[in-house]
């Protein structure tokens, strides 16, 4: 038994111990609200399990979830869009200016995003805004706000203008999730331009600007500098888009195979806008392929 707050004296006349009154309210207000608090948790832990253990919930889940993300930074991205306003003009500016020139002095050739029209009829380019991107984790993905209404499905490939981006995974109807490049799960084949051997990028956790190029034989004949694209082996990325440059490479003791490390064309923490590659789901290739698999 406790004093009240109001009591003057350290014992009351019972005997009983004097407690402070901010202590006693906190008490008090815990009595009160405990069971609301234990309600709350339980709820929270069981919502946690529905969802951790059946694929139907956490697709739902995931799919509200990234729709609600996706609204809240793209709110917030619009409060900071006049303060950095400049900054996306002049790099959109330079980029303008890149690809006129590059244009003027070789008629023949184009920059990736403008040749991959012209020389494969089978995509179409979509351009998209990145609402939220993260680099830090080992599982890094982004959101972009391009959903199902606009064409974009799952296993889409996404670009910037020097680089790959990704790979779209769950799409809701205004908002998509993309597999960064910087994901442990993330394999793309891409293959040496000069050389020509093929492999596989992997993103080794540690620098954002840095992957590897698997699956490259000791015998080949690396060079430093040499340009790195995606093969063309799956419909997601078209033959001969820039993924980066090969750092350096090196032999593990006893290992057949090189460790190749390229550096990355662009800047992964640092985008704004995007293209998502739109395959044609009648190209004679996606045809081909849809009913090879109906046969198997």
């Amino acid at each position: 038994m406790f004093c009240p707050p109001y009591t003057p004296n350290r014992v009351c006349a019972t005997g009983a111990k004097y407690l402070p009154a901010q202590m006693q309210e906190l008490l008090t207000f815990f009595i009160r609200f405990g069971g609301v608090f234990t309600f709350v948790v339980l709820e929270a832990m069981c919502a946690f399990l529905i969802v951790r253990y059946n694929d139907a919930q956490r697709s739902i889940w995931v799919h509200s979830s990234n729709r609600v993300s996706g609204a809240l930074a793209k709110r917030t991205d619009a409060l900071t869009d006049y303060v950095s306003l400049r900054e996306v003009a002049d790099s959109l500016a330079a980029e303008n200016a890149r690809l006129r020139l590059q244009l003027l002095l070789q008629p023949g050739v184009y920059p990736d995003s403008v040749s991959l029209v012209r020389a494969d009829s089978s995509y179409s380019l979509l351009p998209t805004r990145i609402v939220r991107n993260s680099v830090a984790s080992v599982n890094n993905t982004l959101t972009i706000d391009r959903g199902s209404k606009d064409g974009v499905r799952p296993r889409q490939g996404v670009i910037s203008g020097r680089s790959i981006v990704g790979v779209t995974r769950n799409v809701g109807s205004e908002y998509s999730e993309v597999l960064s490049l910087l994901h442990s799960e993330s394999r793309i084949s891409a293959g040496l331009k000069t050389v020509g051997y093929a492999g596989v990028l992997r993103w080794s956790g540690r620098f954002p600007r840095e992957v590897y190029l698997d699956e490259i034989p000791r015998h080949a004949p690396l060079i430093r500098g040499d340009s790195v694209q995606t093969t063309g082996y799956s419909a997601i990325f078209p033959r001969g888009i820039h993924v980066g440059i090969v750092d350096t490479f090196w032999l593990q003791p006893g290992s057949n195979y090189y460790d190749v490390r390229i550096r990355l064309g662009h800047d992964p923490a640092n985008l704004d806008y995007a293209y998502i590659l739109r395959y044609r789901p009648d190209a004679p290739r996606q045809v081909f392929e849809q009913s090879t698999a109906d046969v198997r």
